[in-house]
Protein backbone atom coordinates (compact mmCIF):
# COMPACT_ATOMS: atom_id res chain seq x y z
CA UNK A 1 0.00 0.00 0.00
CA UNK A 2 1.03 3.41 -0.54
CA UNK A 3 0.48 6.58 1.57
CA UNK A 4 -0.45 9.62 -0.37
CA UNK A 5 1.74 12.30 -0.96
CA UNK A 6 -0.91 15.05 0.16
CA UNK A 7 -3.43 15.47 2.85
CA UNK A 8 -6.44 15.03 2.72
CA UNK A 9 -8.43 17.83 0.77
CA UNK A 10 -5.11 19.68 0.79
CA UNK A 11 -3.45 21.44 -2.13
CA UNK A 12 -0.79 20.14 -3.10
CA UNK A 13 2.36 22.11 -5.52
CA UNK A 14 5.53 20.26 -6.51
CA UNK A 15 8.63 21.22 -7.55
CA UNK A 16 9.88 19.22 -9.94
CA UNK A 17 13.05 19.62 -12.54
CA UNK A 18 16.80 18.02 -13.08
CA UNK A 19 19.41 17.43 -10.69
CA UNK A 20 20.96 20.53 -8.98
CA UNK A 21 18.82 23.13 -10.55
CA UNK A 22 17.80 24.65 -7.02
CA UNK A 23 14.53 23.20 -6.15
CA UNK A 24 15.34 22.35 -2.25
CA UNK A 25 16.26 26.14 -2.26
CA UNK A 26 13.28 27.28 -3.89
CA UNK A 27 11.14 25.29 -1.52
CA UNK A 28 13.03 26.13 1.45
CA UNK A 29 12.17 30.36 -0.13
CA UNK A 30 8.64 29.48 -0.14
CA UNK A 31 7.87 28.13 3.17
CA UNK A 32 10.12 30.58 4.93
CA UNK A 33 12.67 27.84 6.56
CA UNK A 34 15.65 26.07 6.02
CA UNK A 35 13.69 22.75 5.70
CA UNK A 36 15.43 20.32 2.89
CA UNK A 37 19.00 19.90 2.76
CA UNK A 38 20.68 21.95 -0.01
CA UNK A 39 24.14 20.74 -1.74
CA UNK A 40 25.72 21.75 -5.13
CA UNK A 41 25.96 18.03 -5.29
CA UNK A 42 23.44 16.43 -7.38
CA UNK A 43 21.12 13.67 -6.02
CA UNK A 44 21.46 14.95 -2.28
CA UNK A 45 17.69 14.75 -2.17
CA UNK A 46 15.97 11.21 -1.88
CA UNK A 47 12.42 11.52 -0.19
CA UNK A 48 9.50 13.36 -1.39
CA UNK A 49 9.95 16.56 1.48
CA UNK A 50 6.68 18.11 2.11
CA UNK A 51 5.53 21.25 4.43
CA UNK A 52 2.72 23.77 4.43
CA UNK A 53 3.20 27.01 3.11
CA UNK A 54 0.80 30.42 2.83
CA UNK A 55 0.85 33.32 0.46
CA UNK A 56 -2.29 35.83 0.19
CA UNK A 57 -4.51 34.05 3.21
CA UNK A 58 -3.70 30.96 0.79
CA UNK A 59 -2.88 27.54 2.80
CA UNK A 60 -1.33 24.96 -0.12
CA UNK A 61 1.28 21.86 0.83
CA UNK A 62 4.90 22.48 -0.93
CA UNK A 63 6.51 19.34 -2.36
CA UNK A 64 10.00 19.30 -2.88
CA UNK A 65 11.18 16.10 -4.83
CA UNK A 66 14.65 14.87 -6.16
CA UNK A 67 16.09 15.22 -9.60
CA UNK A 68 14.65 13.69 -12.71
CA UNK A 69 16.85 11.22 -14.47
CA UNK A 70 16.60 10.04 -18.27
CA UNK A 71 17.09 6.68 -17.77
CA UNK A 72 16.35 3.80 -15.29
CA UNK A 73 19.15 3.84 -12.74
CA UNK A 74 20.71 0.93 -11.18
CA UNK A 75 20.93 1.64 -7.51
CA UNK A 76 17.81 0.83 -5.60
CA UNK A 77 17.57 3.85 -3.71
CA UNK A 78 17.49 6.18 -6.89
CA UNK A 79 15.19 3.74 -8.20
CA UNK A 80 12.51 4.31 -5.78
CA UNK A 81 13.43 7.48 -5.60
CA UNK A 82 12.30 8.27 -9.07
CA UNK A 83 8.92 6.27 -8.20
CA UNK A 84 8.38 8.89 -5.30
CA UNK A 85 8.89 11.58 -7.79
CA UNK A 86 6.59 10.23 -10.44
CA UNK A 87 3.54 9.73 -7.37
CA UNK A 88 4.17 13.42 -6.51
CA UNK A 89 3.87 14.65 -9.86
CA UNK A 90 0.52 12.60 -10.30
CA UNK A 91 -0.86 14.26 -7.04
CA UNK A 92 0.06 17.70 -7.58
CA UNK A 93 -2.63 20.01 -8.30
CA UNK A 94 -0.11 22.77 -9.64
CA UNK A 95 3.54 21.51 -11.07
CA UNK A 96 6.81 24.01 -11.10
CA UNK A 97 9.03 22.50 -13.25
CA UNK A 98 12.31 24.43 -12.58
CA UNK A 99 14.69 24.51 -14.78
CA UNK A 100 18.66 26.37 -14.94
CA UNK A 101 18.79 29.75 -16.35
CA UNK A 102 22.62 29.85 -15.68
CA UNK A 103 22.89 26.54 -17.63
CA UNK A 104 20.49 27.50 -19.99
CA UNK A 105 18.19 24.57 -21.97
CA UNK A 106 19.36 20.43 -21.11
CA UNK A 107 18.46 17.80 -22.84
CA UNK A 108 17.32 16.13 -19.70
CA UNK A 109 14.27 19.56 -19.54
CA UNK A 110 13.45 18.25 -22.89
CA UNK A 111 12.64 14.63 -21.66
CA UNK A 112 10.96 16.06 -18.62
CA UNK A 113 8.62 18.68 -20.41
CA UNK A 114 7.49 15.62 -22.34
CA UNK A 115 6.50 13.50 -19.55
CA UNK A 116 4.82 16.15 -17.71
CA UNK A 117 2.81 17.25 -20.74
CA UNK A 118 1.57 13.58 -20.68
CA UNK A 119 0.39 14.24 -17.17
CA UNK A 120 -1.99 17.18 -18.00
CA UNK A 121 -1.64 18.92 -14.86
CA UNK A 122 -1.18 22.55 -14.58
CA UNK A 123 2.82 23.38 -15.06
CA UNK A 124 3.95 26.48 -14.09
CA UNK A 125 7.61 27.09 -15.63
CA UNK A 126 10.00 28.73 -13.64
CA UNK A 127 13.77 29.59 -14.35
CA UNK A 128 16.01 30.01 -11.27
CA UNK A 129 19.35 31.64 -11.40
CA UNK A 130 18.47 34.37 -12.72
CA UNK A 131 20.88 36.84 -10.52
CA UNK A 132 21.05 39.79 -13.62
CA UNK A 133 19.35 41.46 -16.31
CA UNK A 134 21.55 39.86 -19.31
CA UNK A 135 20.65 36.34 -17.65
CA UNK A 136 17.00 37.61 -17.64
CA UNK A 137 16.78 38.33 -21.49
CA UNK A 138 18.34 35.16 -22.04
CA UNK A 139 15.33 32.81 -21.34
CA UNK A 140 13.90 33.02 -24.59
CA UNK A 141 15.21 29.45 -25.19
CA UNK A 142 13.06 27.74 -22.68
CA UNK A 143 9.99 28.81 -24.88
CA UNK A 144 10.72 25.57 -26.91
CA UNK A 145 9.97 23.44 -23.61
CA UNK A 146 5.48 24.33 -24.55
CA UNK A 147 5.17 26.30 -21.15
CA UNK A 148 5.14 29.30 -21.81
CA UNK A 149 6.70 32.63 -20.29
CA UNK A 150 8.96 31.66 -17.97
CA UNK A 151 8.66 32.70 -14.26
CA UNK A 152 12.13 34.29 -14.00
CA UNK A 153 13.39 33.72 -9.88
CA UNK A 154 16.64 33.60 -7.90
CA UNK A 155 15.64 31.26 -5.71
CA UNK A 156 18.84 32.16 -3.66
CA UNK A 157 18.12 35.86 -3.41
CA UNK A 158 14.85 35.30 -3.08
CA UNK A 159 14.09 38.11 -6.18
CA UNK A 160 10.74 36.69 -8.06
CA UNK A 161 10.00 34.40 -6.42
CA UNK A 162 7.00 36.33 -4.93
CA UNK A 163 5.81 36.80 -8.77
CA UNK A 164 5.81 33.30 -8.65
CA UNK A 165 3.23 32.53 -5.36
CA UNK A 166 0.80 34.96 -7.29
CA UNK A 167 0.79 32.86 -9.75
CA UNK A 168 0.75 29.71 -7.50
CA UNK A 169 -2.33 31.33 -5.64
CA UNK A 170 -4.27 31.89 -9.01
CA UNK A 171 -4.09 28.55 -9.69
CA UNK A 172 -4.85 27.06 -6.69
CA UNK A 173 -8.43 25.63 -6.76
CA UNK A 174 -10.61 27.44 -3.93
CA UNK A 175 -10.67 24.75 -1.07
CA UNK A 176 -7.75 25.52 0.80
CA UNK A 177 -5.57 23.02 2.41
CA UNK A 178 -6.74 22.21 6.01
CA UNK A 179 -4.49 23.79 9.46
CA UNK A 180 -2.20 20.92 10.04
CA UNK A 181 -2.42 19.77 14.09
CA UNK A 182 0.11 21.29 16.28
CA UNK A 183 0.78 18.00 17.79
CA UNK A 184 4.59 16.92 16.17
CA UNK A 185 6.37 13.81 17.07
CA UNK A 186 9.95 13.37 15.84
CA UNK A 187 11.53 10.14 15.40
CA UNK A 188 15.24 10.58 16.21
CA UNK A 189 18.07 7.48 16.73
CA UNK A 190 21.34 6.35 15.27
CA UNK A 191 21.76 5.45 12.10
CA UNK A 192 20.11 2.17 10.28
CA UNK A 193 18.30 1.72 13.65
CA UNK A 194 14.64 1.44 11.84
CA UNK A 195 13.42 5.03 11.96
CA UNK A 196 12.20 5.04 8.67
CA UNK A 197 10.64 1.69 8.60
CA UNK A 198 9.01 2.50 11.95
CA UNK A 199 7.62 5.97 10.32
CA UNK A 200 5.86 3.75 7.13
CA UNK A 201 4.72 1.25 10.13
CA UNK A 202 3.08 4.06 11.71
CA UNK A 203 1.49 5.18 8.26
CA UNK A 204 0.38 1.47 7.33
CA UNK A 205 2.00 2.11 3.55
CA UNK A 206 5.40 3.11 2.37
CA UNK A 207 6.17 6.92 2.31
CA UNK A 208 9.71 6.96 2.80
CA UNK A 209 12.72 5.28 1.01
CA UNK A 210 13.96 1.78 3.31
CA UNK A 211 16.94 0.63 2.61
CA UNK A 212 20.36 -1.25 4.49
CA UNK A 213 22.53 1.12 3.28
CA UNK A 214 22.62 3.70 6.27
CA UNK A 215 22.19 7.36 6.06
CA UNK A 216 19.84 6.45 3.46
CA UNK A 217 17.23 9.64 4.59
CA UNK A 218 19.01 13.29 3.86
CA UNK A 219 16.30 15.29 4.90
CA UNK A 220 13.82 15.84 7.60
CA UNK A 221 10.38 14.43 6.40
CA UNK A 222 6.97 15.94 7.94
CA UNK A 223 4.12 13.34 7.43
CA UNK A 224 0.49 13.64 8.54
CA UNK A 225 -0.38 10.57 10.47
CA UNK A 226 -4.42 10.01 11.21
CA UNK A 227 -5.13 7.41 14.02
CA UNK A 228 -9.37 7.57 14.46
CA UNK A 229 -9.94 11.53 15.44
CA UNK A 230 -6.43 12.02 16.02
CA UNK A 231 -4.22 13.76 13.62
CA UNK A 232 -0.35 14.74 14.48
CA UNK A 233 2.85 15.27 12.61
CA UNK A 234 5.39 12.89 13.02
Amino acid sequence: MRAAIKDRGAVLVAIVGRPNVGKSTLFNRIIGRRFAVVERVAGVTRDVVTATAQHNNRLFEVADTGGILDDVPADEILQKSQQMINRAADEADIILFVVDAEEGLHPLDNFIAERLRRKNKTVLLVANKVDNRQREMELGEFHRLGFGEPIAISAVHGTGVGELLDAVVEHLPETDAASLPTLKIAIVGKRNAGKSTLLNTLLMAERVIVSDIPGTTRDAVEVLVERGKHRFIA
